[in-house]
């Protein structure tokens, strides 16, 4: 009687003794090798469809993640004040920038 392979205790307990299978044990067990590795090609194709279709879902999320960046942008503060007062602001911190930048020291 073979193991049933579902069971790994059972499996590698089975796999320790001196058990060689006669031709019927051979005959299922080389059935149950075909249908294992048949379900595992499924799994691995099926695994390669979700890989695939999380890549198109994360450049989608990537892509509404931008658009929402783009609307809050043109939802910020700073749009609302005229562009002549940013002008002023943006030269007069220049300005003191500049000012604030002590000389080189002399050798």
């Amino acid at each position: 009687m073979l193991p049933d392979f579902d069971k790994a205790d059972e499996a590698v307990r089975f796999l320790q003794r001196d058990f060689v299978p006669d031709h019927e044990d051979t005959k299922i067990l080389q059935n149950s090798i075909t249908t294992k590795k048949e379900l595992i090609s499924k799994l691995h194709e099926k695994i390669t469809q979700l890989y695939a279709e999380i890549d198109s879902l994360q450049s989608k999320k990537a892509s509404l993640e931008t658009q929402v960046n783009w609307a809050a942008d043109l939802l910020s503060p700073q749009r609302r004040f005229p562009t002549e007062i940013l002008g002023k602001i943006f030269i007069m911190a220049a300005y003191v920038e500049i000012r604030e930048i002590p000389s080189p020291p002399e050798f």
